[in-house]
């Protein structure tokens, strides 16, 4: 079932519910803001509109008419998703698993393309000019579009200047400024910036009474739909386990072995993308800025004690870089087991 729409949403969704009413929905969209602010659940909402055969007098959709259980299914033939690891499978379940922030939605898929290819843009051409199975709209979305390598976007020019009738194209992306210039001058832009932080947590409240928001909305940078998901999958709780965890480290309490194996088990990107976080919010608070999370902002200062900006970043580096490799066939504990030697006081990394 689709997630009811945040208010921060609305009023973007009424102005293209408005402007397709009157015939005015331009062809190419480009939504852009930060990651988790609720960009593919904007383009779910809009596209189940466009979808259903009886929709209410606000433009949502039914759930019952044949298109919207096929779109709900994700199987409906007018709508075709691209991403840099999929495209087009189970269309709505994956768009939807990309608005909540779902760091596992491909869980059982290898990830062997790191970027959307020219091929993958063509197929989506074809697919926009062909007759639509229900006589309404046909309807590509890629995400992010950022992952579109220079030949893929120069591959969607002619589609982006000559549409067919009934043709909606949604770029979704955190940086739309890595969009070349051409692809962006022929799309309308669609801003959607994160919420001010009370009406985030409100809404997150909504949703957790008892989980720890506060929390949540720090370590996401604000953004809702992230920090929703933290508290859905129990990595706002993992998370805190990693910090003491990676603390026993440091006071020899722990084996930098024993615990890559433990967190490679668990999930070596979750894991990664802590210590990056963490090295990030260090480096802040080194050059005087401050962390949302003062409990967070005490424990980093402790593990940063001893640690000049120079190694901050050189440790960032590493964890950028092991980032970079957990899409290639190596061992996720061996670089686990590197990054936490790193973190050892020389003494013990001799």
């Amino acid at each position: 079932m689709t997630q009811a729409l945040p208010a921060w949403l609305c009023a973007p969704l009424d102005a293209l519910r408005a402007q397709r009413d009157v015939g005015r929905l331009h062809h190419a969209l480009l939504i852009h803001g930060p990651r988790g602010v609720g960009k593919a659940l904007l383009a779910e909402h809009l596209i189940r509109g466009l979808f259903c055969k009886t929709p209410d007098a606000q433009g949502h959709a039914c759930g019952e008419c044949a298109p919207c259980k096929l779109y709900l299914a994700g199987n409906h033939p007018d709508a075709r998703l691209v991403e840099p690891e999929i495209e087009h499978r189970q269309f709505a379940p994956y768009l939807h698993a990309i608005a909540q922030d779902d760091p596992d939605r491909k869980a059982d898929t290898p990830r062997k393309q790191r970027l959307i290819s020219i091929g993958q843009i063509r197929q989506l051409n074809e697919f926009l000019v062909t007759k639509s199975q229900f006589g309404g709209w046909r309807i590509g979305v890629i995400a992010p579009a950022e992952a579109m390598n220079v030949n893929a976007a120069n591959s969607l020019l002619k589609t982006l200047e000559e549409p067919g009738g009934s043709t909606l194209l949604m770029l979704l992306s955190e940086r739309p400024s890595a969009l070349p210039a051409t692809v962006r001058s022929r799309c309308r832009s669609l801003s959607i910036p994160a919420p001010a932080h009370a009406e985030a947590g409100a809404w997150l409240r909504s949703l957790h009474p008892q989980g720890d928001t506060e929390q949540a909305l720090a370590l996401s940078g604000g953004a809702p739909l992230a920090a929703a998901a933290m508290l859905d999958d129990g990595r706002l709780e993992l998370h805190g386990q990693a910090l003491s965890e990676l603390e026993q480290l440091l006071r020899g309490r722990v084996e930098p072995i024993s615990l890559a194996e433990q967190w490679s088990k668990v999930g070596a990107p979750i894991y990664i993308g802590f210590l990056q976080s963490w090295l990030v919010d260090m480096i802040r608070m080194h050059s005087g800025a401050g962390v949302p999370s003062a409990a967070l902002a005490r424990r980093l200062q402790a593990l940063a004690q001893g640690l000049d900006l120079r190694e901050l970043y050189r440790r960032l580096d590493a964890v950028s870089e092991a980032r970079r490799l957990l899409d290639r066939s190596i061992s996720l504990q061996a670089l686990l087991e590197d990054l936490l030697l790193g973190w050892m006081p020389t003494p013990r990394r001799r």
